[in-house]
């Protein structure tokens, strides 16, 4: 049976795989910043111009969080009910977390 669709890896299609991280929660100094941050409850198979939180500069230096850049897909790996596998394009920069 032949089929249109090649198969490939994600590796193949993307410049860059990676996830994102979250800045300890015990330091108020890291959270109500300017810098976004997504967190996997909002990746709802839209387009992502703002996010519900944001990150310091500091918690941004701190963590693992990472800088998404803008028009990336963002793929949802696990949650709770049906969020994982849920997909969302940043419209803006944003950092995410580890979900």
């Amino acid at each position: 049976m032949s089929s249109e669709w090649a198969e490939t890896t994600i590796g193949e299609l993307c410049k860059a795989v990676f996830s994102g991280g979250t800045p300890t929660s015990t330091n108020s100094a890291y959270f109500n910043g300017s810098i976004p941050w997504l967190r996997t409850k909002e990746v709802n198979y839209s387009k992502i111009f703002a996010t519900e939180e944001r990150i310091s500069q500091a918690g941004f230096e701190n963590s693992s969080a990472r800088l998404v850049p803008i028009n990336s897909v963002i793929v949802a790996m696990y949650g709770n009910g049906d969020t994982a596998g849920r997909v969302a394009v940043n419209k803006i920069p944003l950092t995410t977390n580890q979900a």
